[in-house]
């Protein structure tokens, strides 16, 4: 592996490069007396700090909430004056042309203040890629950047993959390769059952993926819990009456879960039409969502399939799933609600594979309280 190159230190904070030595001065002697092992950067399982930054050559602006569930994001943060950095440049630029279609994000951070030298290697390279405008190196510091190049591979569910410091592009390769063969695993299955279903964990990041409003428009749930912190409802469709009783219970407590600052999402495989179907019904004061391709369900890891023999019970009790989804998946989620922060990232999660039980309104207003993340409700 070529060696790294430390970026030039910032002056508001002179004593930071004699820490920085201090610190790996008794690290070597630690790590030749054996006492410690090399140390990751990050604990496995972390979640990628999330930023929003401009980019070099536009007004627009780059949001990583929004790129959750794109099979990876790779970030490469470099310097103009860096040797290593530019040899191993060109071969970023080709691993984003080999996996164009394979929903992997590239990125770069270029840390240089002036921003037409931030562009400077876009230009040079003719990079397709989004390059990010962060001239106080916060993206920089959020990543713990000491040195270039670093790349960060983030997976699909905004967790920090790997760190790679220095240029090796064979183990950049197999790392970008390993991540983009993950897609579809855990959070993107079908369960045989409702009882086998595995669904996201708190801690875990709500991959991005886009739905259908009531009137079939298509609507990007990273962008709207981007806005406010969300209570995000799964229920099975209008057809099933626990559903229904606990729509009807969401109505009575939703002014009171929008003082506290949140808005409510509930999604159904259900298609807009029968969405319509159930605001008229119950005079729903939250939004309905449609995920008639069981995409969210699939991604969220509740989905399962409804066995042939459970299927035509539905069938005798006049349900009928295909005419209700518009879909023949026969797919179903388990019944949950998670509590979501701004930045996508799960802070509560009540599932059970019991369709007939829900969580209580009560319940859900006292976790809705003890997850509270501002003291002023947003803005309407």
């Amino acid at each position: 592996m070529s060696h790294s190159h430390l970026r030039p230190w910032r002056p508001s904070d002179p004593a930071r490069p004699v820490r920085l030595i201090a610190a790996i001065a008794t690290l070597f002697v630690l790590i030749a007396l054996e006492i410690v092992a090399a140390p990751a950067v990050f604990a496995k399982a972390t979640l990628a700090p999330v930023f929003v930054a401009p980019t070099v050559d536009t007004d627009k602006t780059i949001s990583l909430a929004a790129l959750r569930g794109r099979a990876a994001v790779v970030v490469m943060f470099y310097q103009n004056a860096c040797g290593v950095c530019r040899e191993e440049f060109p071969h970023l630029i080709a691993l984003s042309k080999t996996y164009l279609r394979q929903d992997v994000q590239f990125l770069a951070v270029p840390l240089e203040t002036d921003r037409s030298a931030a562009g400077q290697w876009k230009r040079e390279f003719h990079a397709d890629f989004p390059f990010l405008y962060d001239p106080k190196f916060a993206i920089a510091d959020a990543y713990r950047v000491d040195a270039t190049p670093t790349t960060v591979l983030i997976d699909r569910h905004g967790a920090l993959a790997r760190v790679l410091v220095g240029a090796d592009p064979k183990e950049l390769d197999q790392a970008v390769s390993a991540l983009a063969k993950r897609t579809g695993e855990t959070g993107g299955t079908v369960a045989a059952s409702a009882e086998a279903a595995v669904p996201l964990a708190v801690g875990s990041a709500v991959p991005a993926m886009t739905l259908m409003d009531v009137t079939g428009k298509p609507f990007a749930l990273a962008d709207a819990i981007a806005k406010r912190p969300t209570v995000l409802i799964f229920y099975r469709g209008g057809w099933c009456p626990f559903c229904n009783r606990q729509m009807a219970q969401l109505v009575e407590i939703e002014p009171k879960l929008r003082k506290m600052g949140y808005q409510l999402l509930a999604i159904s495989p259900d298609r807009p039409e029968e969405l319509r179907k159930s605001i008229a019904k119950h005079r729903l004061n939250y939004t309905l969502l449609s995920d008639s391709d069981a995409t969210a369900i699939k991604a969220m890891g509740l989905a399962y399939r409804v066995d042939d023999s459970t299927l035509q019970k539905y069938r005798e009790f006049g349900i009928d799933l295909e005419a209700s989804s518009g879909r023949a998946h026969h797919l179903l989620p388990v019944p949950s609600v998670f509590l979501v922060d701004t930045t996508g990232v799960i802070r509560f999660r009540y599932a059970n594979p019991d369709y007939r039980v829900r969580i209580a309104p009560d319940a859900l207003l006292a976790a809705a309280k003890a997850n509270q993340m501002w003291e002023t409700p947003p803005a309407k």
